[in-house]
């Protein structure tokens, strides 16, 4: 296994008895390790240990006699930075530029291609706070990778999400972020359709297309090409790097994911767009048919009007059958509303009967509400993947099954989007 210099950044939690275990995990994985600690941080792990650990001193100030310049020489000497535990100030600290420690300055000096995760460790009130959610939403925009938390009991004796995530699962990011990856064209689709019943009025749905743009954030910044095939209704903003095709309506969408994949060498497909299941075949206003026609605004002064829909064909069974490569990874999504589990497996089972798809995500509406997003992955042999309880979760799960899942090399080597 390769070497690499991990910068392990510690505030003052009372978590950080993790940091030590995390340490030593890494020191027997033969990295080297550097601790970085607040003052406040050095009241719950001391000095001592990271240093018996590491071998090195532990650094705690910015203008130290000696180290004067270390907020530099760290930043530019370590290949990956963790700030392990993140308290509520460090986040919202962070989020708006404060260097006022050592932590903070490292921070802003460190290089934007060297990877920088934090992993929340709080009450799940603070955790769910609008000031920290807004600052870990910043901090997400500027580039930082915000590993999830885990749900459980608490050290203030609650039960909740705030949990320091544990030093085996944090190590299995960090490696995901330093060991070298074959590049992967993801393909991911986002936002709800638009059927049209006239020149002004459409069937739509409430999809946003803020799940799926979180998902190719992350995996954009994990070094993968990414096409976004958004809805024109999609109120998001792309990540910066990916490549965007948009799309209106069911026929519009279709048409462009088999340009997209007939063209494209891809190798993951994420199908998280809200497709409608039925199109206007024609209307009847007073009586008398007509097509649907977008050119014009209909009459609301009518007595009557009645809307004929025809079903429009899975798309998800369509897709691999359009692509260029026959070995494309395909997950879809599946939403229920107030199903028990094996209500919801059988739904899921459908899918895959119906369907060449090789990994479904399932939600409930009755468990997505504000920042909880929970979610259950299955593969093909209804055996459950991943689960997890935010959108966060949901991005690091499909980026973990796509690292792993065996693509097939793409023939023409293309590198280009």
């Amino acid at each position: 296994m390769s070497s690499y210099k991990i910068l392990l950044n510690i505030t003052g939690s009372i978590a950080c008895y993790k940091a030590c275990e995390l340490t030593s995990q890494l020191i027997q994985l033969g990295h080297e390790v550097q601790v970085v600690a607040s003052n406040n941080a050095l009241k719950f792990a001391g000095e001592a240990t990271f240093e018996g650990l590491t071998g090195r001193r532990v650094l705690t100030e910015t203008f130290k006699p000696g180290q004067m310049m270390a907020h530099i020489d760290l930043a530019n000497w370590c290949d990956l930075s963790l700030i392990y535990p993140a308290t509520a100030n460090t986040i919202n600290t962070l989020a708006f530029g404060g260097a006022s420690n050592l932590i903070g300055s490292l921070y802003l000096a460190l290089p934007q291609n060297t990877p920088l995760l934090i992993a929340p460790a709080m009450n799940t009130k603070m955790l769910t706070h609008h000031a920290v959610v807004k600052s870990l939403k910043s901090l997400g925009e500027q580039g930082v990778f915000i590993l999830p938390t885990e749900s459980g009991t608490l050290a203030c004796g609650e039960i909740g999400e705030g949990k320091l995530l544990s030093p085996l699962i944090t190590i299995k990011h960090i490696l995901s972020f330093l060991k070298p990856k074959p590049l992967k064209k993801i393909l991911i689709t986002c936002g709800g359709t638009i059927e049209a019943i006239d020149g002004v009025r459409s069937i739509t749905n409430f999809s946003s297309g803020n799940t799926a743009n979180l998902i190719a954030s992350e995996f954009i910044k994990h070094g993968h090409q990414v096409t976004l095939v958004k809805s024109v209704t999609a109120a998001i903003t792309p990540p910066l790097k990916s490549k965007v095709v948009e799309f209106s309506n069911y026929e519009s969408l279709q048409r462009v994911l088999r340009s997209e994949l007939e063209n494209t060498h891809y190798d993951g497909l994420i199908h998280a767009a809200a497709v409608s299941d039925f199109k206007v075949e024609s209307l009847s206003i007073d009586n008398n048919t007509v097509e649907p026609d977008e050119s014009v605004k209909l009459s609301s002064l009518n007595s009557s009007m009645s809307i004929n829909l025809t079903r429009n064909p899975k798309l998800i069974n369509l897709l691999k059958s359009y692509s260029k490569n026959k070995k494309l990874i395909l997950c879809g999504f599946k939403l229920t509303q107030n199903l028990n589990n094996i209500e919801a497996k059988k739904k899921v089972d459908d899918l895959f009967k119906n369907s060449p798809a090789d990994f479904v995500v399932h939600n409930d509406l009755n468990h997505i509400n504000g920042p909880l997003h929970e979610f259950t992955v299955f593969n093909r042999n209804l055996n459950i993947v991943n689960t997890g309880t935010t959108k966060n979760d949901l991005s690091f799960s499909l980026l973990d099954i796509f690292n792993s899942t065996a693509l097939e090399p793409n023939p023409l080597n293309e590198v280009n989007l």
